[in-house]
């Protein structure tokens, strides 16, 4: 074996890999970002977006192999994919590897939900593909950070899928050559801009990796090849996208430190780099109680990677206020707590929360770690508040519990489910590696 061939080597590990292997808190990590992708999706399928994607993909409410997620409509695998995989990030409320940004469940799960309706899938199945996925998706994109996100490239979508067509290769129960095609025609598809956050746009690049991880799969499977060297060649991925970055990493070590240890899960509906802004402000509320006519100056001290991603004074639509730094100190300011619907169009329009929004002031401490933030706040009689978080809360060093993850899921389907089918879709997840029809899932995940 020719050592210096990344892509075939990463495509072996791949197809050889097996569930026994997976250690059993992996294992367990898997149902945690299932049940938050089933939150987020159900949640997220009637935004805006969605809406207008659905205009323009084919859809039925009996026709077609595979659910849409959170609508009583059906579509071919590949819209399906786009939808769901676009549902589950719409809000910005999904899971995060924490070293890259990835959000790696929306654009990975889709697509074997998708296969799973097309033949029997175990939960076993499910896992063991997901969490491949997962891994090729955040090796590579370990091995181009931080240079591929900050020179402006979508990171979810251009390491999604990739992740997407190896997860789909092992459902496929494709051979090493035909998943290092898979993988090689996954290359060539990833794109997506920075530039798309905060618009509908961004959503595209979610909903492209993920149906085009899965058509690269489908199309190895039919025959087509792709380049040896995808991923390493002169003209390759890591090249091209990596800014030159050696590939090694994303082989050495192969099952040793799985990357879905490192996953984490949002308490607020924003960017993760956001967290621990939002963690000090709920304690500052809870301390002193300050209205917010009261305040005269809020100042924000966080890693650079918080202003590079989240400092948006102004921001000009719900999706860009979900990614504002300044609009979400505002809300946790002003009510000591973070609901979903202050975040939308009505959150943007309340004049209370952008006079507050104007007052807020970022500055980059590159001693900050992006899950630590340090925020002031000079009161307009000139008294002074500080309140200092170290470890956000929902990221790797302060995870949500299980418990937490359960709440945050019913809180996301609450006009959307039945209890049964909510209690019953919990148990089914919890005990994922039992179920011998991971579908079922998807039969529950209709609006009642």
């Amino acid at each position: 074996m020719d050592d210096t061939a990344i892509t075939d080597i990463l495509a072996r590990q791949v197809a050889a890999s097996t569930f026994d292997g997976l250690p059993p808190e992996i294992r367990h990590e898997v149902k945690r970002s299932i049940l938050n992708f089933f939150g987020t999706a159900i949640s997220g399928s009637d935004a805006p977006a969605l809406a207008v994607f659905l205009s323009t993909l084919p859809h039925s409410p009996t026709v077609g192999p595979a659910t849409i997620i959170g609508r009583s409509l059906r579509s071919d695998v590949l819209a399906a994919s786009f939808l769901n995989a676009a549902s589950a990030n719409v809000a910005d409320f999904d899971d995060t590897h924490v070293p890259t940004v990835i959000h790696p469940t929306a654009p990975i799960a889709p697509p074997l939900f998708a296969l799973a309706e097309q033949r029997q899938m175990s939960g076993a199945e499910f896992i063991l593909a997901f969490v491949l996925g997962v891994e090729v998706a955040c090796r590579i994109g370990n091995a181009i950070s931080p240079h591929h996100y900050r020179k402006g490239w979508h990171i979810t979508a251009t390491c999604g899928v990739i992740g997407a067509a190896a997860a789909a290769s092992v459902a496929m129960r494709l051979d090493h050559i035909q998943t290092r095609h898979a993988l090689a025609i996954a290359a060539t598809q990833a794109s997506g801009l920075v530039e798309c956050l905060g618009t509908g746009a961004k959503s595209v690049c979610i909903g492209n990796a993920s149906r085009g991880g899965l058509w690269s799969a489908m199309l190895a499977q039919a025959g087509l090849d792709g380049p040896y060297r995808a991923l390493e060649g002169d003209n390759g991925y890591l090249a091209v996208l990596g800014n030159g970055a050696q590939g090694q990493s994303i082989v050495s070590g192969w099952g040793n430190n799985w990357q879905l240890a490192q996953n984490a899960y949002k308490p607020y509906p924003t960017g993760v780099v956001v967290n621990p802004v939002i963690d000090a402000c709920l304690e500052l509320y809870r301390r002193h109680g300050t209205k917010p006519r009261d305040i005269g100056l809020v100042t924000v001290h966080g890693n650079p990677l918080l202003l590079l991603r989240a400092d948006r004074p102004e921001p000009r639509s719900a999706s860009d206020a979900q990614l504002s730094a300044q609009h979400a100190a505002a809300i946790g300011l002003s009510f000591g707590e973070m609901p979903l619907w202050l975040f939308s169009e009505a959150g943007l329009r309340d004049q209370d929360i952008a006079a507050l929004r104007r007052k807020v002031r970022l500055h980059a401490d590159p001693n900050l770690d992006v899950e630590a933030a340090r925020v002031v706040i000079k009161t307009v009689s000139g008294t002074e508040y500080e309140q200092v978080t170290t470890a956000a809360r929902g990221g790797t060093a302060n995870p949500l519990s299980d418990g937490e993850l359960e709440e945050k899921f019913q809180h996301l389907t609450q006009d959307r489910l039945s209890k049964e089918a909510k209690r019953t879709m919990v148990k089914h997840i919890w005990e994922m590696e039992e179920l011998d029809d991971i579908a079922g899932l998807l039969a529950l995940a209709t609006p009642t």
